[in-house]
């Protein structure tokens, strides 16, 4: 799914930190876009949230995760830089059991799918396992974010997708 690839890496490093990124766009669009999401996320009531969600995902938070591939660019020969990334856990084997993690949680939505053939609705909790994924997310992302100083309006965006999921 969005994390497989760079969940594979035995030891993943400053590549691995530009995939996540990636990773986290296609599933944030994928969140907003799925059907089987549409249905338990966005309800008459808030579906104009839907619509704005969409609207800003696209103006700004992608703008946003250019600015953290180009502050970790920026950012890769800096000795502190590296130290930060090492002390958070966003190289190596920390950061190898962080991305499977994600992964495994991420696979539960295809397994449902499998298991259940199409009709995931009511037999899969979705909000569960979106608050999973978004959680598993904040285990990286938080990180990224205190190591290279960009991508709190990602998190921003994806924290309150994850509060229309819990409510």
């Amino acid at each position: 799914m969005w994390f497989s690839k760079i969940a594979a890496h035995k030891n993943p490093g400053i590549n691995e930190l530009h995939e996540f990124i990636e990773g986290v766009s296609s599933f944030l669009n994928f969140t907003l876009k799925d059907n089987d999401i549409s249905i338990s996320l966005w309800n008459d009531d808030n579906r104009h949230l839907r619509d704005l969600a969409l609207e800003t995902f696209e103006n700004d938070v992608e703008d946003a995760s250019k600015k953290v591939h180009e502050a970790i660019e920026s950012s890769k020969s800096d000795n502190l830089f590296k130290q930060r990334i090492n002390e958070h856990g966003l190289f190596g084997r920390p950061m190898r059991f962080k991305l499977a993690v994600l992964d495994w949680i991420a696979n539960e939505w295809q397994r449902a799918k499998d298991k259940f053939k199409d009709k995931i609705a009511g037999q899969f909790k979705i909000r569960e396992w979106l608050k999973q994924m978004f959680e598993a997310i904040d285990a990286v992302l938080d990180s990224l974010i205190a190591a290279v100083g960009a991508g709190n309006l990602i998190k921003e965006f994806k924290d309150s997708l994850s509060a229309l999921a819990s409510s």
